[in-house]
């Protein structure tokens, strides 16, 4: 079986069970929030150079070694991943149809990272398998230019690395994220997609209420506030049960999240969320565990030294 070894954690080799063909597999066993990979990207899909009469194409772009790495990735289901990565391609008659299969290579291997906001592609990280339920997050460190693969659960030996292709976009049923999945000709077998796919269902649609539920009840608290506060002697009350509720609409949907395995950064958006709602409650015993628990959470997506890690250490109410 071909395989590289990429560092100390992971080595990237051929797999049936990938939606590549090929995935990146623990060496052994890995505590949760180190950092398997960091890699410069590259291409980032927000600068693809438009196509067209004097305008420069997206190969003609790429360094030589970048379009090395882009010769080595799969251009389409059925194409495998070239590993490993010796002898070199000749790139010339690799990419000679054009700038088509080069554009195939990108739109089949670029991931939307949310901390970049715009899809990206790494030669490494583009191996990484799809699951629902996965133990990685991928991210993008504006200030180093690299993205970083981070463990969100402790990963044993043999196990491989995988993230949600469909990053922080939680609330999506099973059937449209198998209808997403067709463009990797991928089926995916995890247990939110098996065995327990209709609670899993249930539980992502419940995320997707809660959230709009509220927002409904945040506007409605701010209308009450601005429009009614003059009128009302009871709007204190008013206001603390809306509050109140908003709170709890908060703590339901953690407790979906968890239970999907939903540990991303949307998951620490919602739980500073949950903490704000906290200290306007006067329980501030949870939110100084909700915040501890954000925080370990964002380090495990980003690491400890993302300016987004640090602002929330550092943040004070």
């Amino acid at each position: 079986m071909s395989y590289l070894i990429v560092n100390e954690d992971i080595v990237l080799r051929e797999s049936n069970t990938s939606a590549k063909g090929a995935g990146l597999f623990a060496t052994r066993d890995v505590e949760k929030g180190r950092p398997v990979i960091r890699e410069r990207p590259l291409l980032k899909c927000e600068n693809l150079p438009v196509i067209g009469s004097g305008r420069p194409t997206v190969a003609s772009s790429l360094s030589q070694n970048k379009l090395q790495q882009f010769a080595r990735l799969p251009a389409g289901p059925g194409h495998a991943f070239r590993v490993p990565v010796e002898p070199r391609v000749d790139v010339k008659s690799h990419f000679a149809a054009g700038n088509g299969r080069l554009m195939n290579t990108v739109q089949y291997n670029e991931i939307w990272i949310v901390t970049a906001r715009c899809p990206m592609v790494g030669f490494h990280t583009a191996a990484v398998s799809h699951s629902c339920s996965p133990n990685a997050y991928l991210c993008y460190n504006k200030d180093t230019d690299s993205l970083g693969l981070f463990l969100v659960r402790h990963v044993k030996k043999g196990e491989e690395i995988t993230i949600s292709y469909f990053q922080d976009d939680y609330a999506v049923p099973q059937s449209v994220r198998a209808r997403r999945l067709q463009k990797w000709n991928f089926v995916c077998t995890c247990v939110c997609c098996t065995t327990n796919s209709d609670m899993s269902d249930f539980r992502r649609m419940e995320i997707k209420r809660l959230f709009t539920e509220r927002n409904q009840l945040d506007i409605a608290l701010s209308m009450h506030h601005i429009h009614l506060a003059p009128q009302w002697g009871g709007i204190a009350q008013r206001e603390v049960n809306y509050v109140w509720d908003i709170a709890t609409c908060i703590r339901m949907m953690i407790r979906h999240m968890k239970a999907e395995g939903l540990y991303g950064l949307a998951m620490t958006w919602v739980l500073v969320d949950y903490a704000e709602h906290c200290v306007k409650t006067g329980d501030l015993r949870t939110r100084e565990a909700v915040m501890e628990e954000a925080l370990v959470i964002r380090e495990m997506c980003l690491g400890l030294s993302h300016p987004s890690t640090l602002y929330l250490a550092n943040r004070t109410w």
